[in-house]
């Protein structure tokens, strides 16, 4: 009876601490999990949010360059109408000084014409391959 209790003992301590030793181990393995798991979390938050702000960083720019559009079909505009009224000036006869004075505007106007076309042609090119 002595030696059935003796050998009881002998077998209840080792598989307490196999019972303690597999508790432990799982709990260390939940925590572990919920770390991952939280982690994880967060990095679908982050990726998120920086999608947010690319979105938001490609609206902003899309804006700013549909304004520049505008505003550059609003200056050929109003330079054609110039253009079309020194024309005009040009035909109602003027002295030599004067004339040679519009023919330099209207030179200048030419230019700046070119220049707001070339712009908008490139600012086309780079909106589309921004796309």
């Amino acid at each position: 009876m002595i030696l059935l209790e003796a050998s009881s003992n002998v077998l209840i301590i080792p598989v307490t601490i196999l019972l303690v030793i597999g508790f432990i181990s799982a709990c260390l393995f939940f925590l572990f999990q919920k770390r991952k798991s939280r982690m994880l979390q967060q990095q679908l938050v982050k990726e998120h949010t920086e999608q947010e702000i690319l979105r938001s960083q490609i609206k902003a720019r899309d804006h700013v360059i549909n304004d520049l559009y505008k505003a550059l079909d609003d200056h050929i505009c109003q330079l054609t109408l110039v253009k079309i009224n020194m024309n005009l000036l040009a035909g109602n006869g003027l002295d030599a000084a004067n004339e040679q004075r519009l023919e330099d505007t209207k030179n200048r106007i030419k230019e700046a014409i070119s220049a707001i076309r070339m712009l908008d042609k490139t600012l086309n090119r780079l909106y589309q391959q921004a796309e």
